[in-house]
């Protein structure tokens, strides 16, 4: 879905890019969420998000440390804004679901497979409950994720800033001619293995939960069936014998004849075994993706340039909103053929809260 439609995501990043006036400052977080978000929304619903974004923030933020992390208490679940939110999400999957029944795309997406899958498998997708976490499980997808990793990734080439000159020019030769081929993407060394050491460095997952499948002994301790674990699957990342100097941004890593990603066991920062994440391939394509649109159309500053900022845990590890930048220039327009970008999002507008608002795309 994702290489098949990238005039629309090029599309979708530019028209939230324009919409952001030269000499503001913002959380770069809270640019690339803009974005992000607004691309799995449309691309994967055809449903824009607009004003919603902040809902959906508040809704699985609270949820995630309520219900999975625990590092917020059950109660808060019972607050107002909570329980605001969560109505609004669920109204607007709901909006989603009657708006795919009833009809029809060119090209049918994710929705339009979890509603017919939904009649194939009414087990799995038979309650209202089921088919609303399937058909809002992309908003979700790209808040505490992609999102965070592309922040992660602007702050270190800050402060590579010869890496940084790398990836501009990159970008700029990707849309020489407008929106790239598939294909193109894959050409895209630099950008590619600062992501990858971005992912080493700053994994939004630095660890994953299971349960014991059989009772066994390791190192000593015996673990019991059932039991729950943590694997603290990024360890490898900060080893030496793995990686020398550990701590450094170093991108050429991942190129011959080092190729220090490939020892086994090394890199898992999309964790490990069967259940290693199944978006693995689609975040890195867009995290290539937004980082070589916004270097390619905007100069940014680091507002607090050199200031060394403090991971938080909000649920996932994130830089918040203290990584400010400012938008200092616009660099370049990207010439993108309307005709392969689709029929505008909901009909040309979504309903926000009760009001008729623009669609995102305009």
């Amino acid at each position: 879905m994702m290489t098949s439609n990238l005039p629309l995501l090029v599309d979708i990043a530019q028209t939230a890019i324009d919409r952001l006036p030269i000499g503001s400052e913002m959380s770069a977080l809270q640019l690339f969420r803009l974005i992000v978000t607004e691309q799995l929304g449309q691309m994967l619903t055809g449903h824009a998000v607009g004003d919603d974004l902040e809902t959906m923030t508040t809704f699985l933020g609270m949820s995630l440390k309520a219900l999975v992390t625990k590092t917020a208490p059950a109660f808060t679940l019972r607050q107002a804004k909570y329980r605001q939110a969560k109505a609004r999400v669920i109204a607007l999957g709901r909006e989603i679901i009657e708006q795919h029944r009833t009809t029809q795309r060119a090209q049918p997406d994710l929705v339009d497979d979890v509603l017919a899958a939904g009649l194939q498998h009414p087990d799995l997708l038979g309650s209202e409950g089921q088919m609303l976490e399937a058909v809002l499980g992309p908003f979700s997808a790209g808040l505490d994720t992609v999102s965070n990793e592309c922040t992660f990734l602007l702050y270190a080439l800050f402060q590579n800033p010869k890496v940084l000159e790398r990836c501009i020019s990159e970008a700029d030769v990707l849309f020489a001619a407008g929106v790239p081929q598939a294909a193109q993407l894959r050409t895209l060394d630099t950008i590619h293995h600062a992501m990858m050491e971005t992912l080493r460095l700053y994994s939004i997952a630095p660890g994953i939960t299971r349960q014991a499948a059989q009772t066994f002994t390791f190192a000593g301790h015996r673990v019991e069936k059932g039991q729950p674990l943590f694997l603290a699957t990024t360890v490898p990342h900060f080893l030496p014998e793995l990686f020398p100097n550990p701590s450094a941004f170093d991108i050429d890593r991942y190129t011959e004849p080092r190729n220090e990603h490939r020892q086994r066991g090394a890199f898992s920062p999309f964790g490990i075994g069967t259940h290693t994440c199944l978006g693995a391939g689609a975040a890195e394509t867009q995290m290539m993706l937004v980082m070589a649109t916004v270097l390619h159309m905007l100069r940014l500053e680091w507002v607090n340039s050199g200031e060394k900022l403090k991971i938080k845990q909000d649920p996932t590890p994130t830089l918040g909103a203290k990584f400010q930048v400012r938008l200092v220039e616009r660099r370049h327009r990207i010439i993108i053929d309307k005709s392969q970008v689709g029929q505008p999002i909901s009909q040309g507008c979504c309903k926000v809260r009760g009001v008729e608002k623009e669609a995102f795309m305009g």
